[in-house]
């Protein structure tokens, strides 16, 4: 071959795959690289040699895919090949029923999954000269790999093939695999000192903003990669650190610090804070400090936080910053209290790192007297109790002045405990040696299974069986015999392994019942494919049963709650099981409805931190709804549960079955009844309108009505009246941590088509928590503070229909839970900017039902202002 036109001439010309084959051989011999191998080589074997003979080429020989590897492994190559994919997709998608094109696509979507072999990035960054023409290359090479071209080509070429999972190159067009992919090539250039650094770093900045971070942090956070990683970071321009302590502290706060794998809080503390330390400089205090307002306020980061300030020795600047937007008056007034008791914890935190010459100054100063005075004048309880804590902690280190104390104060010491407890944490950096080795050995994810072994060998007798046999004395015998019919043993699931008895050659293994907390964690992390199938129907039959069993007995239900949560919101359907998301959501509200503490916060936070679909964000809000309407007693959950199944075998002794069986919890659990979040929250748009629509409907003026709220309260006097336990724990472990990251709630939504669903089952389930801790909740003045807050900051023009609803249900739940004069007094402005919409707007709104509650919503608010229009005025003339 004297030329390249000769080469193509010949490609073009061949009449056998043989003859391509010695022709692709010769080239590679010729060539010392594919890099140097001329465009128009390239182009005539993409559009020509490979249509026609790919498949003849594979059979002839196989060694044909390292043949094109050699060949097409270039810039100029992978360019040409991601043109052609692209070019023929969306000539498929014009013409579905050409076959030949469809078969052409395939070939070169087969050749391209060849290419993305192990090593490819570093051979290409290789072969890139040094000149002008190399930098046009380095351009086209992060465009193409770093950016999102090959994915989004390859995406659609996938879409017009039908591409699906089992394919062996499908990994190709999924973006997680993709991306860790990249990340793995990038290590492989940095064990080569070939490869300049500065092209790794820009690519690495490149590869970050695909959109699947973690997957690349994945792949560099390990004992192997970490110090490769650090340098490269620690190279990235201004804008592109920005970015990455953005996703970097999302991606610790997810994977590290949500639930933590190892009892001691101090190590992982320590080593979470070197992790920082290394990667995120103190020029991004400020991205940091926010992220940590936004968040849910977690507790171990925040403590992460404290440890990276004072390492750069910072924690006395900052102090002196937080506190005085802490004590600001406009702070105080208008932001939300979630934010505001991160602040406080933050406060806390930092104490114990200051010098006692800084606290006896800072005790004198007028940011910290102004900041209490603000804090004490503040209308609503919590933000009172965080002056008062903050204010007796300084005093208390504080040793030249007079001690507070704010005990006498009602309310005050029951909050004081949490603030307390935040003073005796002092982490220390030296917790850990310099080893990294030791900080990789705390930070290593552990087997779910075995979080909680040593816990459960204290608890559970040696072996696990079907069902327990409780120790019954000789006196209680013959009373528990007569009980025998009314209380049926919980027994043995028949697994069909009798079946097998006629046949020697099948042997399956009982699988027996769960019992224990212990046993549905292993069920449901079954691998083997022999048993998963039958653990996991097992587990999900009978969840929701020992969780409600077990809340009566011992600590196993609050040792196992946040695992089996983790795990249960987690599942997937890979079995086909019936009743799957039905016993999935019954397990879930049962782990809330018996730990609300630990299993509300830990849903709320997973809600926007969590990497889970849209449906199973969608299923934690229900359960979340369905578990407050339960505890209010409004809507009990229909846990298909008779009172016998609260017991696994024969009556309890008969003292101690008289004290169980007679609790009210337990005669609940045989009636329960059928409850869904629309029909509660039609319920509560009904009952918040009836009362203008009657008003609307009469003529008389001179006629006075009893409000909506008394008569209630007298037509249900004749009913039995039950305690409201959602009241003292609807502020904080529902609504509170629902709507402390509501930022960035709404950030990871934005981009979803789906995004108003999400966005209005989140505001329908505040209002539905809302609506249900009314009316002895002390939080119901701050939670309709809060929501009143995020209402005012959705867009409602152009809103679809099912948002605007859940808005205007979240005003009307507010109007029916507050005292009119608490809502001229503190919500008069949110109330008069959306009556002024309400009048712009309502009548142009499309939805039927959207509209009529808008209707209703405006004459509501209008009656209200009307009435109260003379402390309007003069509120208007003070301001």
């Amino acid at each position: 071959m004297s030329n390249q036109e000769d080469t193509v001439e010949k490609l073009k010309n061949a009449t056998s795959a043989s003859q391509i084959r010695l022709i692709l051989i010769n080239l590679a011999d010729k060539y010392d690289n594919s890099f140097s191998i001329p465009a128009p080589i390239v182009v005539t074997l993409i559009n020509t040699t490979l249509p026609l003979y790919y498949d003849s080429l594979k059979h002839l020989s196989g060694d044909i895919d390292e043949l094109l590897r050699k060949l097409l492994a270039s810039v100029t190559g992978i360019s040409s090949l991601v043109a052609a994919c692209g070019n023929l997709s969306s000539r498929l998608q014009e013409t579905p029923q050409d076959d030949a094109l469809r078969l052409y696509l395939e070939t070169i979507f087969r050749v391209l999954s060849i290419m993305l072999f192990p090593g490819l990035l570093k051979e290409l960054f290789i072969q890139l000269p040094s000149d002008r023409t190399g930098s046009a290359y380095l351009q086209e090479l992060n465009t193409i790999f770093g950016g999102s071209k090959l994915l989004t080509v390859l995406s659609e070429a996938s879409s017009s093939l039908d591409i699906t999972s089992s394919d062996s190159w499908s990994w190709i067009i999924d973006g997680e695999k993709y991306v860790g992919y990249l990340a793995r090539e990038i290590i492989i250039c940095g064990s080569t000192k070939a490869v300049p650094l500065d092209r790794l770093v820009r690519f690495l900045a490149r590869v970050m903003k695909l959109g699947y971070p973690d997957f690349l942090f994945n792949e560099m956070m390990n004992r192997q990669n970490f110090n490769f990683f650090v340098t490269v970071i620690n190279s990235f321009q201004p804008l592109e650190m920005m970015s990455f302590v953005k996703f970097f502290l999302k991606y610790v706060h997810k994977k590290y610090l949500i639930v933590s794998a190892n009892e001691n809080f101090k190590l992982r503390i320590s080593s979470i804070s070197r992790i920082l330390i290394d990667t995120i400089p103190y020029n991004q205090d400020r991205i940091f400090f926010k992220y940590i307002q936004l968040s849910s306020g977690n507790l171990l980061l925040m403590r992460s936080y404290v440890l990276w300030l004072v390492s750069f020795d910072a924690q006395e600047q900052v102090f002196e910053t937080t506190a005085r937007l802490w004590g600001d008056k406009i702070f105080i007034k208008s932001e939300q209290t979630s934010r505001q008791e991160v602040l406080t914890q933050i406060l806390l935190l930092l104490l114990s790192h200051l010098s006692q010459e800084f606290i006896t100054r800072f005790a004198q100063s007028s940011v910290f007297l102004d900041g209490i005075s603000h804090r004490l004048e503040a209308m609503s309880s919590p933000l009172r109790y965080m002056g008062m804590a903050f204010a007796q902690a300084v005093n208390s280190r504080d040793s030249s002045g007079v001690k507070l104390n704010f005990n006498e104060v009602k309310g005050f010491l029951e909050e004081s405990d949490q603030w307390s407890r935040m003073l005796e944490i002092c982490d220390e950096l030296d917790e850990l040696d310099d080893s990294k080795v030791l900080i990789w050995d705390c930070l290593e994810p552990e087997e779910n299974l075995h979080k909680y072994q040593s816990d459960f060998h204290q608890l559970l007798p040696e072996a696990t069986a079907d069902h327990i046999e409780l120790p019954e004395s000789d006196s209680d015998n013959e009373e528990s015999e007569d009980h025998d019919n009314e209380f049926p043993p919980f027994s043995i699931i028949d697994d069909g392994s009798d079946d097998s008895d006629d046949d020697p050659t099948l042997k399956r293994e009982s699988i027996r019942v769960p019992v224990y907390m212990i046993d549905l964690i292993e069920y449901l992390n079954e691998s083997d494919d022999t048993k998963a199938i039958r653990k996991h129907e097992l587990a999900l039959q009978f969840a929701a049963k020992i969780i409600l069993r077990k809340a009566s007995f011992g600590r196993e239900i609050d040792i196992t709650a946040k695992e089996l949560a983790l795990i249960i919101i987690g599942l997937k359907d890979n079995f086909a099981l019936p009743d799957f998301e039905q016993r999935r959501l019954s397990a879930m509200v049962a782990l809330i409805v018996t730990t609300p503490a630990t299993v509300g916060p830990l849903y709320a936070d997973l809600l926007t931190f969590g990497d889970y679909s849209l449906q199973e964000r969608l299923v934690m809000l229900s359960a979340m709804a369905l578990g407050a309407l339960h505890l209010s007693g409004r809507s009990l959950y229909n846990f298909e549960i008779t009172l016998a199944d609260l017991f696994p075998s024969k009556l309890l002794p008969s003292n101690v079955h008289t004290r169980f069986s007679s609790r009210d919890v337990a005669m609940e659990l045989a009636h329960y009844g059928s409850s869904y979040i629309e029909d509660s929250v039609k319920s509560i748009q009904s009952n918040a309108t009836r009362e203008t629509v009657n008003n609307a409907l009469f003529l008389d003026p001179g006629v006075k009505f009893i409000s909506s709220r008394l008569r209630r309260e007298r037509q249900n006097q004749s009913l039995d009246s039950k305690q409201n336990v959602l009241a003292r724990l609807a502020g904080p472990n529902f609504f509170l941590p629902l709507v402390a990251s509501y930022k960035y709630f709404m950030k990871s939504i934005v981009r979803n088509s789906f995004g108003a669903l999400l966005l209005s089952h989140y505001i329908k389930t505040l209002a539905i928590v809302l609506s249900c801790s009314y009316p002895s909740s002390p939080d119901i003045f701050d939670m309709s503070r809060e929501l009143l807050v995020i209402l005012s900051s959705i867009e409602r023009n152009g809103a679809e229909p099912s948002v605007l609803e859940a808005v205007f249900t979240a005003v009307l739940v507010i109007m029916e839970v507050n005292d009119q004069d608490v809502l001229v007094d503190s919500f008069s402005r949110q109330l008069v900017d959306m009556k002024e919409y309400l009048e712009a707007t309502w009548e142009t709104i499309g939805d039927d039902q959207a509209r009529n509650l808008a209707a209703g919503l405006l004459v509501k608010i209008s009656e209200l202002l009307a009435k109260w229009q003379r402390r309007l005025i003069g509120q208007g003339s003070i301001m």
